[in-house]
């Protein structure tokens, strides 16, 4: 299935493709948040290869040393990966670990204690707040 080996959770190709174009159109506009909590996929917080960093093709590599006279990639985290078509890209990736952990409890928010208190017991406190 599309996005399970790369993004860390299975989803049909149809279903990808949506959430990918809606990731695209709608970024920066606030929506990123609810969206992950709607389609139940925290679990993409927790996975690191969802930044994977600048693609450095070598030509790149090339212009921007032959630019600068020096080798600006020396010392440069610079990874191999095979990328949804197939084909083999270097990137540089200022990424080796998770940066991120997702909690379970981030799904609901949490309820205002003055609100738990006013409601005599009628209201509970969500799980892990």
């Amino acid at each position: 299935l599309a996005g399970a080996p790369r993004y860390g959770y299975n989803v049909s190709p149809l279903i990808y493709e949506i959430r990918r174009e809606r990731r695209i159109e709608t970024a920066f506009d606030g929506f990123r948040w609810d969206d992950i909590v709607r389609w139940n996929a925290g679990a993409l917080i927790n996975n690191p290869k969802t930044v994977y960093g600048m693609v450095a093709s070598q030509s790149v590599i090339d212009r921007y040393n032959n630019y600068f006279g020096s080798n600006l990639f020396a010392g440069i985290n610079l990874k191999t990966i095979t990328d949804w078509d197939g084909k083999t890209k270097q990137i540089v990736s200022p990424y080796t670990r998770a940066m991120r952990v997702w909690n379970d409890k981030l799904y609901l928010n949490p309820i205002p204690t003055d609100q738990i208190v006013l409601s005599k017991g009628n209201l509970t406190q969500n799980p892990g707040w």
